[in-house]
């Protein structure tokens, strides 16, 4: 179908189907000339539906600047802006963030921001769960910066805490036979160590009956508190 002007495929009832039978050929839509090509609307219930077989789904943008996929679901009120599941994972990741360049001099590789001034904050920003009962080696939670050789691997920052703590490690478990709460090895041997393994330090004027730094083991009745 070709057409010097506008060209519409309508019908007053029923569905519109392209490449419904059963024939082993690709389907181009697009691929050629400068086009926008839009698909759906946002009234009512519509909705898009993708679904693919053992190829996958595969979304290229040769963009340079600004988004190169935006995903906007700015009336969502309850529930996911995006939900991934992959239910049947044995290797792998559900989710893969990587870059390779070498020239970034600024922005996260991935920015998670919370940027609404909420008086009450219910729920973590970012929270990271397992049902896992043995992890071994990785942790929860893994952060890996072997190549640094200067700044920071993890940083913190809680400038306008007035109650709370800018790190709370806690465990209520009354099984733990060995192991660390809180774990921190300088593992490396260093004929020079310029500064502390743990350096804790404060500019209050006033530290009343608590300290720099307090440890509490009211309940020991054996072994050492520090």
């Amino acid at each position: 179908i070709e057409g010097s002007d506008a060209v519409n495929i309508n019908t007053t009832s029923g569905d519109i189907g392209i490449g419904t039978t059963n024939v082993d050929s690709n389907i181009n839509i697009g691929t050629d000339g400068e086009r926008i090509v839009t698909m759906g609307n946002s009234t009512g219930i519509t909705g898009i539906a993708l679904t693919a077989g053992t190829n996958g789904i595969e979304l290229i943008s040769t963009a340079t600047t600004d988004y190169a996929v935006v995903i906007s679901a700015g009336s969502v009120t309850e529930g996911y802006a995006l939900n991934i599941e992959a239910n049947a994972l044995t290797k792998g990741s559900a989710l893969n963030v990587s870059s390779s360049s070498t020239a970034r001099t600024e922005g996260s590789l991935v920015n998670i921001e919370q940027s609404g001034a909420l008086t009450s904050q219910p729920e973590a920003t970012l929270a990271v769960s397992t049902a896992a009962t043995t992890v071994t080696g990785v942790g929860v939670a893994s952060f890996t910066g072997d190549a640094m050789t200067t700044g920071k691997a993890v940083s913190i920052s809680a400038d306008s805490l007035t109650t709370g703590s800018a790190l709370d490690v806690t465990s209520s478990s009354t099984n733990k036979a060995g192991g660390s709460l809180v774990n921190i090895a300088q593992l490396g041997t260093t004929t020079s160590q310029e500064a502390a393994t743990l350096a804790v330090e404060t500019e209050a004027t006033t530290n009343s009956s608590v300290g720099v730094a307090s440890f509490t083991g009211d309940a020991m009745t054996t072994g050492k508190a520090v």
